[in-house]
């Protein structure tokens, strides 16, 4: 009942009263506070209905416990506004969780920050649908995952972007997807990202439109990591680049169904270094 009122609170629409961020980031704190690991009262196994919750104000959201099958379901949240953030710190998803961000929009320079996040095996973290756009920024970094991180059918335009970085993709549950996105004036940078034990990278069918930018650096693939592509499109005015970094022996990174026009352009860093063993497939000629 509690957590029915205060999901209804936060989903309502935001007066102009300034007074009422204070009122609202208090009532996140609750939420915050029964989700510790170590709260006396805890509301873990239970779904949050956050879903299109209005966002124009700070939020810091720290050491988040969600345990097992509980969803925190922030879909379709709007994160807008100059000077605005949203940050969750350190936030754990058990098994059969999820941190479900899917169809949120993120613009007018306002930033979303996952950071220290631990996607537990058969956990689920989402920003699938996203919409990052007009200098807007979404940076995950330090993520640890054995489960999966969906930020598939992205829609990042007008100078928005998307920082992955010093990231351990690692098991075979393990799953870092961008699959259907779309990047038009925008860029996406997956920086110091490894993929291990079965742990991969999904690029299927994403788009570069003109003015997007997809760089995939100092990447490292090994003990059975995968990489795959098919159907990723550079159209024209996009480009991509995939290196520096190591594909080991028994990785698998296959860019061999990339398409690009002749006005788009997919390079493979001359500093890649591919191991004896490893199976790599560049990207086809233009």
């Amino acid at each position: 009942m509690a957590v029915d009122v205060l999901c209804g609170y936060l989903r309502s629409p935001m007066p102009s009263d300034t007074r009422e961020v204070a009122v609202r980031q208090t009532a996140w704190e609750v939420i915050e506070a029964h989700l510790q690991a170590d709260s006396v009262v805890n509301w873990r196994g239970m779904r949050f209905p956050l879903r299109s919750s209005p966002l124009p104000y700070r939020l810091r959201l720290r050491n988040i416990d969600l345990g097992v099958n509980t969803t925190l379901d922030m879909a379709g949240v709007k994160v807008g506004g100059q000077g605005v953030s949203v940050t969750f710190y350190r936030t754990t998803i058990g098994p059969g969780s999820r941190l479900d961000l899917a169809a949120a929009v993120v613009e007018d320079e306002a930033r979303l920050d996952i950071s220290f996040p631990r996607v537990l095996e058969g956990a689920l973290l989402s920003l699938h649908g996203a919409r990052i756009r007009s200098d807007g920024e979404v940076e995950l970094q330090r993520v640890i995952a054995q489960g999966v991180v969906d930020l598939g059918a992205m829609t990042i335009t007008k100078s928005g972007g998307l920082l992955v970085k010093d990231s351990l993709f690692e098991g075979k549950g393990s799953k870092l997807t961008l699959q259907n996105s779309h990047i038009d004036a925008g860029n996406v940078d997956l920086h110091r990202v490894t993929f291990s034990e079965e742990g991969t990278l999904q690029l299927n069918q994403g788009e570069l439109g003109f003015g997007g930018v997809l760089v995939i650096g100092a990447i490292t693939v090994r003990s059975g990591g995968r990489v795959y592509a098919p159907g990723f499109t550079v159209g024209v005015g996009g480009a991509a680049v995939f290196g520096p970094g190591r594909i080991e022996a028994s990785a698998v990174a296959n860019l061999s169904e990339v398409i690009h026009s002749d006005a788009g352009v997919f390079r493979v860093d001359p500093e890649l270094v591919v191991e004896p063993g490893a199976a790599w497939t560049p990207p086809p000629a233009p």
